[in-house]
Order: structure tokens, then C-alpha cells, then sequence
């Protein structure tokens, strides 16, 4: 997993989620990021049905060797995905965005 820098960007835009389609109707981007010294997982699932879909970020914790949550949107803006349809991993952007501004603000 590579690790991108996101200390210095203020809309989370230029991070490249890695995305994996599901055959259960929902597809997952990823980004692994560094804010300061934490090393950061946020995650966007878009699910069919909606009420399957959720974002959230985690922070790495070394000493407990486990991702801890420590934000989650209420609501996901990135669109459902039909099956067969090609998948943009730049439509995940303002909910990656939304997650790194807050993984910033509790980190730093």
C-alpha cells in the first residue's frame, strides 16, 4: 500500500483512490494518506441500496497494530455505481475531501 501526502493539500482532490467493485452490488475507493506523522485510511463504500453505503476515516495506531475510526459522514455524496458501468475513481473526490479535512482537523 503506498501512502500518499496529504498534509498540504487543502481540498483532498489530488488523492487517487484505489477502487474495488464488488459483485454484491457495491463499490469501495481507498486512500491511504500520511496527515503529520499518522498514517490515515478513508475509505467511501457506494452500495445499492443506498443505506449500504457509508465514508469514513481511520487512523493507524502502531502500538495496537489496528485502524481506529475516528470520523464517519452521515451521508455519502458519491453516486451509486450500476453493475457493468465504468467506475471514475475522481467521483469519490468530495467525500475523500470532506474525510481528509476532517482527519486534518483532529490530527493536527
Amino acid at each position: 500500500m503506498e501512502f500518499q501526502e496529504a498534509t498540504r493539500h487543502d481540498t483532498g482532490a489530488e488523492l487517487v483512490p484505489a477502487v474495488e467493485k464488488s459483485d454484491q452490488g457495491y463499490v469501495v475507493g481507498t486512500v491511504f494518506a500520511r496527515v503529520g506523522e499518522h498514517k490515515v485510511r478513508a475509505e467511501v463504500r457506494s452500495g445499492i441500496p443506498p443505506m449500504l453505503s457509508w465514508a469514513r476515516v481511520c487512523v493507524w495506531s502502531p502500538s495496537a497494530l489496528m485502524w481506529n475510526e475516528m470520523h464517519a459522514l452521515p451521508k455519502v455524496k458519491t453516486p451509486r455505481f450500476e453493475r457493468g458501468r465504468q467506475i471514475d475513481p475522481a467521483l469519490f473526490g468530495p467525500d475523500i475531501s470532506e474525510l481528509m479535512s476532517a482527519a486534518r482537523a483532529i490530527l493536527l
